[in-house]
């Protein structure tokens, strides 16, 4: 696996970062989800950090999110938190959707060939932290997948998605402004393979490590 990037912004800054637009800030309060700091952003403005990482064709995208705010009310689009593009190109957006009473989705728009939303109802709690792990392939049989909690939630396959060259810049945060409410996020990787949460990510290790070792048994 190629790592492109990979923050949790223990540097209590944006340093790692290749910019911020509006005014998000790294704090170390409100139960970070893994070490001291994380992002937290106002999502009724547009603020966030974004970073320039080298273009691929093959790219996922794993991040932690909780959000904490008023009841927005029905069919309020909550707050978008991650923005993958070419350059400034969109490919794909995804944020939080109030659909209904009690009711919340995950928001899953993708842009090529030709922007198409999809909805994934989930329970959700405020200031509680959901993973989530974003794939894109660019390809003339071109494809998007959507992992909630480790698990396959959306995907858009068979698409050419050729209009870009690749994907080479992230941004997470409040991409979009919405509804007043406070987001937040922590553990952000860009990589060419499948990271999966920080929960599952023993799994596949120890499967690795383990057939090494039997290999070396077995003979």
């Amino acid at each position: 696996m190629v790592e492109h990037f990979n923050n949790g912004f223990e540097e209590s800054d944006f340093s790692a970062w290749t910019g911020t637009v509006g005014a998000p800030a790294v704090v170390n309060t409100s139960n970070p989800h893994h070490g001291t700091y994380h992002e937290e952003v106002d999502t009724n403005n547009t603020e966030y950090c974004h970073v320039t990482f080298t273009e691929d064709q093959t790219v996922y995208v794993r991040l932690e999110f909780k959000w904490d705010g008023s009841d927005p009310g029905n069919w309020q689009n909550v707050w978008s938190f991650l923005t993958l593009l070419k350059t400034a190109t969109n490919i794909v957006i995804i944020g939080l959707l109030r659909a209904g009473t009690g009711v919340w989705q995950i928001r899953f728009t993708t842009f090529l060939p030709g922007q198409v939303d999809q909805y994934h109802t989930f329970t959700f709690s405020v200031d509680t932290y959901y993973c989530l792990e974003l794939y894109f392939l660019r390809n003339v049989a071109g494809a998007y997948y959507l992992y909630l909690d480790g698990v396959e939630i959306l995907s858009r396959v068979g698409v050419d998605t050729t209009a870009v060259s690749g994907a080479d810049v992230l941004r997470v945060g409040a991409t979009v402004s919405r509804v007043a409410g406070t987001g937040w996020i922590d553990c952000v990787v860009v990589a060419d393979a499948r990271i999966y949460c920080e929960s599952d990510v023993s799994i596949p290790v120890m499967m690795h490590h383990y057939n090494r070792i039997y290999k070396k048994i077995r003979g």
